[in-house]
Protein backbone atom coordinates (compact mmCIF):
# COMPACT_ATOMS: atom_id res chain seq x y z
CA UNK A 1 0.00 0.00 0.00
CA UNK A 2 2.79 2.46 0.84
CA UNK A 3 4.48 1.78 -2.48
CA UNK A 4 1.23 2.41 -4.36
CA UNK A 5 0.70 5.69 -2.50
CA UNK A 6 4.27 6.73 -3.27
CA UNK A 7 3.78 5.86 -6.94
CA UNK A 8 0.54 7.78 -7.27
CA UNK A 9 2.10 10.70 -5.45
CA UNK A 10 5.00 10.77 -7.89
CA UNK A 11 2.64 10.58 -10.87
CA UNK A 12 0.42 13.34 -9.60
CA UNK A 13 3.37 15.49 -8.56
CA UNK A 14 4.99 15.28 -12.00
CA UNK A 15 1.78 16.07 -13.87
CA UNK A 16 0.75 18.80 -11.43
CA UNK A 17 4.14 20.47 -11.88
CA UNK A 18 3.77 20.31 -15.67
CA UNK A 19 0.28 21.81 -15.49
CA UNK A 20 1.60 24.90 -13.73
CA UNK A 21 3.38 26.02 -16.86
CA UNK A 22 1.73 28.62 -19.14
CA UNK A 23 -1.03 27.26 -21.32
CA UNK A 24 -1.67 24.14 -19.25
CA UNK A 25 -3.91 25.46 -16.51
CA UNK A 26 -7.27 24.96 -18.23
CA UNK A 27 -7.23 21.18 -18.48
CA UNK A 28 -10.41 19.68 -17.15
CA UNK A 29 -10.51 16.96 -14.52
CA UNK A 30 -11.15 14.15 -17.03
CA UNK A 31 -7.96 14.97 -18.92
CA UNK A 32 -5.89 15.15 -15.73
CA UNK A 33 -7.36 11.87 -14.49
CA UNK A 34 -6.51 10.18 -17.80
CA UNK A 35 -2.93 11.44 -17.69
CA UNK A 36 -2.56 10.26 -14.10
CA UNK A 37 -4.06 6.87 -14.87
CA UNK A 38 -1.87 6.21 -17.91
CA UNK A 39 1.25 7.55 -16.24
CA UNK A 40 0.65 5.37 -13.19
CA UNK A 41 0.12 2.23 -15.30
CA UNK A 42 3.37 2.90 -17.14
CA UNK A 43 5.53 4.12 -14.28
CA UNK A 44 4.73 1.32 -11.86
CA UNK A 45 6.81 -1.03 -14.03
CA UNK A 46 9.93 1.09 -14.26
CA UNK A 47 10.15 2.95 -10.94
CA UNK A 48 12.19 0.36 -9.05
CA UNK A 49 14.22 -0.59 -12.14
CA UNK A 50 15.41 2.99 -12.62
CA UNK A 51 16.28 3.25 -8.96
CA UNK A 52 18.11 -0.07 -9.01
CA UNK A 53 20.24 1.07 -11.95
CA UNK A 54 21.17 4.35 -10.26
CA UNK A 55 18.85 6.75 -12.11
CA UNK A 56 17.76 8.61 -9.00
CA UNK A 57 18.13 12.30 -9.91
CA UNK A 58 14.91 13.65 -11.42
CA UNK A 59 14.04 16.78 -13.39
CA UNK A 60 11.00 17.74 -15.44
CA UNK A 61 10.51 20.10 -18.36
CA UNK A 62 7.00 20.65 -19.64
CA UNK A 63 5.46 17.19 -19.93
CA UNK A 64 8.87 15.49 -20.07
CA UNK A 65 10.38 13.75 -17.05
CA UNK A 66 14.09 12.85 -16.97
CA UNK A 67 15.94 10.52 -14.64
CA UNK A 68 19.69 11.06 -14.44
CA UNK A 69 22.66 8.98 -13.37
CA UNK A 70 25.93 10.92 -12.86
CA UNK A 71 29.23 9.54 -14.13
CA UNK A 72 32.76 10.91 -14.31
CA UNK A 73 32.26 13.15 -17.34
CA UNK A 74 28.59 14.04 -17.15
CA UNK A 75 25.34 12.20 -16.70
CA UNK A 76 23.22 9.54 -18.34
CA UNK A 77 19.61 10.43 -19.03
CA UNK A 78 16.51 8.26 -19.29
CA UNK A 79 13.43 10.31 -20.18
CA UNK A 80 9.80 9.98 -21.17
CA UNK A 81 6.92 12.34 -21.80
CA UNK A 82 3.15 12.27 -21.58
CA UNK A 83 0.71 14.25 -23.70
CA UNK A 84 -2.68 15.66 -22.74
CA UNK A 85 -4.18 12.75 -24.67
CA UNK A 86 -2.47 10.35 -22.29
CA UNK A 87 0.11 9.17 -24.84
CA UNK A 88 3.45 8.26 -23.24
CA UNK A 89 6.64 8.42 -25.28
CA UNK A 90 9.89 6.87 -24.09
CA UNK A 91 12.93 8.79 -25.30
CA UNK A 92 16.12 7.05 -26.43
CA UNK A 93 18.65 7.08 -23.56
CA UNK A 94 21.11 9.95 -23.76
CA UNK A 95 24.64 10.57 -22.57
CA UNK A 96 25.41 14.17 -21.65
CA UNK A 97 29.13 14.98 -21.74
CA UNK A 98 29.05 18.19 -19.73
CA UNK A 99 32.19 19.79 -21.17
CA UNK A 100 31.10 19.03 -24.73
CA UNK A 101 27.72 20.66 -24.15
CA UNK A 102 29.21 23.63 -22.31
CA UNK A 103 31.64 24.41 -25.13
CA UNK A 104 28.89 23.99 -27.73
CA UNK A 105 26.65 26.42 -25.86
CA UNK A 106 29.43 29.02 -25.97
CA UNK A 107 29.13 29.12 -29.76
CA UNK A 108 26.60 30.92 -31.93
CA UNK A 109 25.60 29.01 -35.05
CA UNK A 110 22.61 28.72 -37.40
CA UNK A 111 19.56 26.78 -36.23
CA UNK A 112 20.86 26.60 -32.66
CA UNK A 113 18.07 25.35 -30.42
CA UNK A 114 17.59 25.98 -26.69
CA UNK A 115 19.07 23.36 -24.41
CA UNK A 116 16.70 20.58 -23.40
CA UNK A 117 17.06 18.25 -20.44
CA UNK A 118 15.99 15.33 -22.63
CA UNK A 119 18.68 15.87 -25.29
CA UNK A 120 22.30 14.97 -24.75
CA UNK A 121 25.52 14.57 -26.71
CA UNK A 122 24.76 11.09 -28.07
CA UNK A 123 21.69 8.86 -28.17
CA UNK A 124 21.20 5.12 -27.98
CA UNK A 125 18.62 3.22 -30.03
CA UNK A 126 15.46 1.76 -28.57
CA UNK A 127 14.69 -1.92 -29.24
CA UNK A 128 12.09 -2.98 -31.79
CA UNK A 129 9.56 -4.31 -29.27
CA UNK A 130 9.62 -1.09 -27.28
CA UNK A 131 9.11 0.94 -30.46
CA UNK A 132 6.15 -1.30 -31.37
CA UNK A 133 4.66 -0.73 -27.92
CA UNK A 134 5.04 3.03 -28.38
CA UNK A 135 3.23 2.89 -31.72
CA UNK A 136 0.42 0.89 -30.12
CA UNK A 137 0.18 3.46 -27.33
CA UNK A 138 0.00 6.32 -29.84
CA UNK A 139 -2.64 4.58 -31.94
CA UNK A 140 -4.80 3.67 -28.94
CA UNK A 141 -3.87 5.44 -25.69
CA UNK A 142 -5.38 3.28 -22.97
CA UNK A 143 -4.34 1.94 -19.59
CA UNK A 144 -3.56 -1.40 -21.26
CA UNK A 145 -1.24 0.09 -23.88
CA UNK A 146 0.41 2.23 -21.18
CA UNK A 147 0.95 -0.91 -19.12
CA UNK A 148 2.43 -2.77 -22.13
CA UNK A 149 4.77 0.15 -22.80
CA UNK A 150 5.84 0.11 -19.17
CA UNK A 151 6.59 -3.61 -19.37
CA UNK A 152 8.70 -3.24 -22.53
CA UNK A 153 10.51 -0.29 -20.99
CA UNK A 154 11.23 -2.35 -17.88
CA UNK A 155 12.70 -5.11 -20.06
CA UNK A 156 14.91 -2.60 -21.82
CA UNK A 157 16.18 -1.11 -18.56
CA UNK A 158 16.94 -4.52 -17.09
CA UNK A 159 18.43 -6.13 -20.20
CA UNK A 160 20.14 -3.37 -22.20
CA UNK A 161 20.71 -0.23 -20.15
CA UNK A 162 23.95 -1.53 -18.64
CA UNK A 163 25.35 -2.10 -22.15
CA UNK A 164 24.44 1.47 -23.06
CA UNK A 165 26.38 2.73 -20.05
CA UNK A 166 29.49 0.68 -20.88
CA UNK A 167 29.43 1.88 -24.48
CA UNK A 168 28.75 5.56 -23.81
CA UNK A 169 30.01 6.40 -20.31
CA UNK A 170 33.54 5.19 -21.04
CA UNK A 171 34.92 7.67 -23.60
CA UNK A 172 37.62 5.34 -24.93
CA UNK A 173 34.93 2.77 -25.76
CA UNK A 174 32.99 5.44 -27.64
CA UNK A 175 36.07 6.42 -29.64
CA UNK A 176 36.64 2.80 -30.66
CA UNK A 177 33.08 2.62 -32.00
CA UNK A 178 33.38 5.98 -33.76
CA UNK A 179 36.57 4.91 -35.51
CA UNK A 180 34.70 1.93 -36.97
CA UNK A 181 31.85 4.04 -38.37
CA UNK A 182 31.72 5.39 -41.92
CA UNK A 183 31.63 8.96 -40.64
CA UNK A 184 32.07 9.68 -36.95
CA UNK A 185 30.03 12.91 -36.82
CA UNK A 186 26.68 11.27 -37.54
CA UNK A 187 26.91 9.48 -34.20
CA UNK A 188 26.41 12.80 -32.36
CA UNK A 189 23.11 14.57 -31.75
CA UNK A 190 21.92 17.59 -33.68
CA UNK A 191 21.91 18.72 -37.28
CA UNK A 192 24.75 17.35 -39.44
CA UNK A 193 27.12 20.26 -38.74
CA UNK A 194 26.06 20.57 -35.11
CA UNK A 195 26.84 16.87 -34.72
CA UNK A 196 30.22 17.49 -36.33
CA UNK A 197 30.90 20.27 -33.81
CA UNK A 198 29.99 17.97 -30.91
CA UNK A 199 32.23 15.27 -32.34
CA UNK A 200 35.24 17.53 -32.66
CA UNK A 201 34.92 18.69 -29.06
CA UNK A 202 34.59 15.10 -27.90
CA UNK A 203 37.62 13.93 -29.88
CA UNK A 204 39.71 16.80 -28.53
CA UNK A 205 38.84 15.77 -24.98
CA UNK A 206 39.32 12.05 -25.46
CA UNK A 207 42.08 11.56 -28.03
CA UNK A 208 43.75 14.76 -29.34
CA UNK A 209 46.18 12.67 -31.39
CA UNK A 210 43.34 11.89 -33.79
CA UNK A 211 42.37 15.52 -34.26
CA UNK A 212 44.51 16.31 -37.32
CA UNK A 213 42.62 13.75 -39.38
CA UNK A 214 39.24 14.79 -37.95
CA UNK A 215 39.93 18.46 -38.70
CA UNK A 216 41.03 17.63 -42.22
CA UNK A 217 37.68 15.93 -42.82
CA UNK A 218 35.79 18.79 -41.18
CA UNK A 219 37.65 21.46 -43.17
CA UNK A 220 36.70 19.72 -46.42
CA UNK A 221 33.02 19.67 -45.42
CA UNK A 222 32.87 23.28 -44.24
CA UNK A 223 34.72 24.53 -47.33
CA UNK A 224 32.18 22.86 -49.62
CA UNK A 225 29.52 25.48 -50.31
CA UNK A 226 27.20 22.91 -51.86
CA UNK A 227 27.17 21.01 -48.57
CA UNK A 228 27.26 24.09 -46.30
CA UNK A 229 25.86 27.13 -48.12
CA UNK A 230 25.51 29.37 -45.05
CA UNK A 231 28.72 31.29 -44.28
CA UNK A 232 27.59 31.69 -40.67
CA UNK A 233 28.56 28.05 -40.13
CA UNK A 234 32.10 28.79 -41.30
CA UNK A 235 32.39 31.70 -38.87
CA UNK A 236 31.23 29.44 -36.03
CA UNK A 237 33.59 26.70 -37.16
CA UNK A 238 36.61 29.00 -36.97
CA UNK A 239 35.63 30.05 -33.46
CA UNK A 240 35.24 26.41 -32.50
CA UNK A 241 38.73 25.58 -33.78
CA UNK A 242 40.15 28.43 -31.71
CA UNK A 243 38.28 27.15 -28.67
CA UNK A 244 39.57 23.60 -29.20
CA UNK A 245 43.15 24.80 -28.83
CA UNK A 246 42.40 25.72 -25.21
CA UNK A 247 40.91 22.32 -24.36
CA UNK A 248 43.09 19.70 -22.70
CA UNK A 249 42.48 16.02 -23.23
CA UNK A 250 40.60 15.46 -20.00
CA UNK A 251 38.41 12.45 -20.91
CA UNK A 252 41.21 9.86 -21.07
Amino acid sequence: MNRIKKLLGACYGFIKKALKRPGHTELDKAVIDKMNEHFGAFYMFIEQALDRHGYTEQESEGYTCCFFKPFAYGRLCFAFSISREGVIEVKPPQVVYLTVERVLQELDYPDKEPQSIAKGTCSAELPTELIKAQRAMKADPTVDTARLLGLETFKYIEEELDDFEVEYAIPSNRIEELELSDFWAIEFNGSPIEGLFRGLIFYQLVDPELMDERLEESDAILENRDMVPDDAWRVSYQKLKERLLALDGSYD
